[in-house]
């Protein structure tokens, strides 16, 4: 039977610059000073400093402790760092064909991130993919039917998305993720799992319970 497949975006379809971190920082600091009434520079980067480690996003310290709307912060901050983020990324023949054979196949295909709408978006149209995804099957966090479930957290991005392409069985379904943790959450509702690790996997003991397949780029799985 065949099946349908779910792409996380960042670090996943493209790589991650090696700045990364640095560049969500600035965009913390800098969404913390425009959205906090008398927030300094300063204070701003002592707390985003430490959010990552205390909360998992180096914006959160700021919805948790100085009570920032989460759908107000997130889109800001992915907006403040997509420009950076996204400034090298360029069309990639080995991806295009990637998802090109699936269109062919009429394989059903889809995205569900962590990120905005918008920088999902954006990012597509960095790639030159915009024009092979469905909007239909693009899911953000902010999403109003995802509406910030996380996927380390719940098995519900991963079914809304399955259903959006008309599955209602996640194990007829094939995540695609650079995160063990998001892998593992998938796999525990049935999915197959890939773990897409750029030629730098760093194997651990527990893999072989929760990932069914390593590749280096999303391309080496092929149909």
């Amino acid at each position: 039977m065949q099946h349908g497949e779910i792409y996380d975006l960042d670090n996943t379809i493209y790589r991650d610059p090696k700045n990364k971190n640095a560049i969500f920082l600035e965009a913390a600091i800098q969404a913390a000073v425009q959205l906090i009434s008398g927030m300094s520079e300063e204070a701003a980067r002592h707390h985003a400093s430490t959010s990552y480690r205390d909360y998992g996003t180096d914006f959160a310290v700021f919805v948790e402790k100085f009570g920032l709307d989460e759908s107000v912060v997130h889109p800001l901050y992915h907006t403040l760092a997509m420009e950076h983020i996204f400034a090298d990324v360029q069309p990639d023949e080995r991806t295009l064909s990637h998802f090109e054979d699936r269109v062919r196949a009429k394989v059903p295909f889809s995205i569900v991130t962590h990120g905005s709408q918008d920088w999902l978006i954006y990012a597509l149209r960095k790639m030159g993919l915009d024009q092979l995804f469905d909007p239909k099957l693009l899911f953000a966090v902010d999403h109003p039917a995802i509406n910030y479930a996380y996927k380390h957290q719940s098995l519900s991005p991963f079914k809304i998305t399955a259903q959006a392409m008309g599955i209602d069985d996640l194990r007829r379904v094939r995540v695609f993720e650079d995160s063990r943790t998001n892998l593992r959450m998938a796999h525990s509702g049935g999915a197959e799992t890939v773990l897409v690790h750029w030629g730098a996997d760093t194997p651990d003991k527990m893999d072989g319970q929760f990932i069914c397949r390593k590749v280096s780029h999303v391309s080496d799985y092929t149909i």
